[in-house]
């Protein structure tokens, strides 16, 4: 856990993965007050927020567990940690009880995040925590994955990727994926997920996942951890948590932050137990949480924000809007007609979004998964909006 502080709201910061973190990606690459190569960041989010950066689920980043049993294996237990982590957060520094508190998650970490905001109402309502919690915001966020996983097909095609042949392949992929989480064979159905992702990088001789006009390549250089080659898991670790751990990356946070901070076990290493973070959350993976926004909507008064990225293929917008058309919230009907606007950043046009009550959701364009790190002045005044209420 990471914090920098700043005489306004606050934030918690989690990243996705499974298994990626928020004390070296999130931090570092996207919203923290240095970049990888230790520059200061002209749209660090700390300018306007208090930032609490957070590893989990455990065994993320510098977070360890000392056996198996202690990493979480389903999204009440990641629910659990959490609030318990800002139960002693708070309890040490109280003068963040009173200030408001806004949950920000990305992809997997959305879903994180989703459930994290739900967990940490219901400790508030029952005086079990005091905190201001204001609103919950989900950024690309894994909500529904067999509408994101279902939605690539269309998506590509649409961007010239796919041929209609190539989409019936990839439809058949899909109607198999659909049918093993019908019948909650659910390690199969992450195993047959990956076949899905396979399939697309053959057709599009290689797409990237995160920022589909982009090369797919590594950010910071080649990842650092990973399951040996040939275990299952393998593929899936290496484009969705491993880039995230890249040598650069980790050579600080294994060496300057490590040492900076003091407090890191010799025997612990930073992400070296993200490899059990994935493992132990396979069967989690294609779950949804949209029953979790749901209920943020219907049984609190958090504001709930949704953002996608224009060129992210892995939450694709396509996916997004199919689950937040099926909220049973009421107030969806409101949320339909809204006015949509528009964002300017310098004059010109970076997303667009509408807002009804307690949902909101932005369109960031000219940015894939990562959005802060492709558009980080659209990112940082999407923010700033939402943490004013300018919404």
């Amino acid at each position: 856990m990471l914090r920098y502080e700043a005489d306004c709201h606050t934030g918690t910061a989690n990243n996705g993965g499974p298994g990626a973190s928020s004390t070296g990606y999130g931090n570092f690459a996207e919203i923290g007050p240095l970049d990888v190569f230790q520059r200061p960041r002209n749209h660090s989010w700390v300018h306007f927020a208090n930032l609490l950066f957070v590893d989990n689920p455990v065994g993320a980043g510098y977070s360890y567990v000392t056996n198996d049993g202690a990493y979480a294996r389903n999204e009440s237990q990641i629910a659990d940690d959490l609030v318990a982590l800002l139960s002693v957060f708070l309890t040490k520094l109280p003068e963040f009880q009173v200030v408001p508190l806004y949950i920000f998650g990305e992809s997997y970490g959305g879903k994180m995040a989703a459930i994290f905001a739900l967990a940490l109402n219901k400790a508030v309502s029952s005086g079990q925590i005091r905190c201001q919690l204001r609103g919950v915001v989900l950024g690309d966020g894994w909500l529904s994955p067999i509408d994101s996983t279902a939605t690539w097909g269309p998506y590509l095609y649409t961007m010239s990727m796919l041929d209609k042949g190539d989409l019936l392949s990839l439809h058949h992929v899909v109607l198999s994926i659909r049918d093993a989480l019908d019948h909650r064979k659910l390690v199969k159905a992450t195993q047959l997920w990956t076949t899905a992702e396979d399939l697309v990088e053959t057709l599009t001789n290689g797409v990237d996942w995160y920022n589909i006009l982009a090369q797919q390549s590594k950010q910071f250089g080649h990842g650092t951890v990973s399951f040996p080659k040939g275990h299952v898991l393998h593929r899936a670790f290496e484009r969705h948590v491993a880039p995230l751990y890249a040598d650069s990356l980790s050579a600080l946070m294994n060496g300057p932050i490590r040492d900076k901070l003091s407090v890191i076990p010799a025997n612990v290493s930073w992400g070296g137990q993200s490899t059990g973070v994935f493992e132990h959350l396979q069967e989690d993976f294609l779950l949804p949480a949209v029953d979790t926004v749901d209920r943020l909507l219907n049984e609190t008064d958090i504001r709930v924000v949704v953002y996608g990225g224009q060129l992210d293929l892995i939450v694709d917008a396509l996916g997004t809007l199919q689950w937040l058309d099926r909220l049973s919230w009421p107030g969806m009907t409101g949320f339909r007609g809204a006015q949509k606007r528009v964002l300017l950043v310098d004059g010109a046009t970076a997303a667009f979004y509408k807002s009804y009550k307690n949902l909101a959701l932005f369109w960031m364009l000219k940015a894939g998964h990562m959005v802060p790190a492709d558009a980080p002045q659209a990112a940082e005044q999407m923010a700033r909006n939402v943490l004013a209420g300018k919404l």
